[in-house]
């Protein structure tokens, strides 16, 4: 849910700021990647520290001043960084559900000032809606080419592109996360009331399910089956009709605050408020494995095109799950606290958000790229069709525009800061002309 309580600061950690420390153990390394064969490989003095691994293998680690603190600068500085194209500053609270982009590039998003807006793609407002409560969550598109949007209220709406309102329904408690339309145009939202609600595309009650807590958001499969957490300590799984498939619950005080997703590997996964990250057997709902962070992790989690899972952490740091050896492969410790919303860009490079800053590393988790800007982000990322516009809400009401810089177009045969430009041939990842890692086939 995209809910004030996931982005407060954690006592201890404010104030406390950090140097960018990349942390890879020794019996994180992973199996696709072979290493460099550094007596062939000429290493800049900027790439000189080289890790020991089991049976002798070595990495190289690129970008390390400081071997004893391994302290990593980032490879590009800021020229890689986005480049701010425009902020509308209409509202004046938080945004902190993730815009809608439309195909024609306006943008559709709701704000704590209990108003939903819908603007062209170059900033301009085309209309705007009093719902008469806050809006925490992002909208969402029906099949009929409608926009749906959850409120405070109680209610969710649909409106239309030129804003038109088209039906709304009213349940006995807050909506703060997201509706979701599945493939027959069928509308799923939760609400603070405990209950998730099933509607019809027109907006009438399907049917209901009660929990012990306010479920999250819903998150489907190709089959209909829904998949979502309560803030209970309850994990769900019903079929269409509503039916129940499975039910988990946690022991104590740990829960899931997010929606969980579904890997290319047809497991799900979830981030707890305990800082561990649970794999479940979508069938049963039977834990199979769960790996333990820090603090609390709460956004909701990425699951890679390598097959990895990256959680953001209330600690600061970045981390990503090896799902096959059921282990933390690297961390990011990057300056600052909160970090959340990761999000994998077209080049296989991970975004995440964290004390006013946008970051940037690598699939390996080297880091690429720092954007400060004067406010927190809140929202999660959005993209344009192209990918190459990044659309974020910030913590005083504004929506920002970010023009990527980093794309492979760009990157491509270019030089920067000290690493010069990144590449892959004959699949070797190469950085400022020196070979880092080669995949193997799998």
């Amino acid at each position: 849910m995209e809910i004030n309580r996931a982005h407060t600061s954690i006592s201890g950690v404010a104030g406390n700021k950090k140097s960018a420390n990349l942390t890879t153990e020794k019996s994180e390394i992973i199996d696709r990647w072979k290493p460099v064969d550094t007596k062939n490989t000429p290493l800049t003095p900027d790439m000189k520290n080289v890790a020991s691994s089991p049976g002798g293998r070595e990495e190289v680690e690129a970008q390390v001043k400081e071997p004893e603190t391994r302290t990593a600068d980032f490879l590009f500085q800021t020229n890689f960084a986005p480049e701010k194209i425009w902020t509308f500053d209409e509202p004046n609270r938080e945004v902190g559900g993730k815009p809608l982009i439309d195909e024609d590039g306006s943008i559709y998003f709701g704000s704590g000032d209990y108003n939903f807006y819908h603007i062209d793609r170059d900033g301009k407002m085309l209309w705007k809606k009093n719902l008469g409560g806050d809006i925490y969550s992002g909208p969402a598109k029906s099949a009929k080419g409608n926009i749906l949007v959850s409120s405070a209220d109680n209610r969710v709406y649909a409106y239309s592109p030129d804003g038109k309102k088209m039906w709304n329904f009213s349940t006995d408690g807050a909506i703060t996360d997201s509706p979701v339309v599945d493939g027959d145009g069928n509308v799923y939202t939760a609400s603070v009331d405990g209950k998730m609600y099933a509607l019809t595309p027109k907006g009438d009650k399907k049917w209901e399910y009660q929990c012990d807590g306010t479920p999250t958001a819903p998150l489907l499969d190709d089959e209909g089956n829904l998949y979502f957490a309560d803030v209970n300590g309850g994990i769900h799984s019903l079929d269409k009709d509503g039916n129940v498939r499975w039910e988990k619950n946690f022991e104590g005080n740990e829960n899931i605050w997010e929606t969980p997703i579904l890997g290319a590997d047809g497991k799900l996964y979830g981030g707890s408020s305990q800082g561990k990250v649970y794999c479940y057997d979508t069938k049963t709902g039977n834990e199979e494995w769960n790996v333990e962070t820090n603090w609390s992790i709460d956004s909701r989690l990425l699951y890679t095109s390598q097959g990895d899972v990256i959680a953001g952490n209330q600690d600061g740091s970045l981390y990503c799950i090896d799902t096959k050896k059921h282990s933390i492969r690297w961390k990011f410790d990057p300056e600052g606290f909160g970090m959340r919303h990761p999000v994998e860009n077209d080049m296989g490079n991970i975004y995440a958000v964290g004390d006013k800053s946008l970051y940037c590393v690598s699939p390996d988790g080297l880091p690429l790229w720092k954007m400060e800007l004067d406010k927190d982000i809140k929202s999660p990322l959005a993209f344009s069709s192209d990918r190459k516009i990044i659309y974020a809400g910030l913590e005083d009401g504004s929506v920002i525009a970010l023009r990527r810089k980093d794309t492979a177009e760009a990157m491509q045969g270019e030089k920067s800061g000290k690493a010069g430009k990144i590449e892959e041939k004959d699949g070797w990842i190469i950085i400022g002309g020196v070979r880092l890692r080669k995949r193997e086939n799998n």
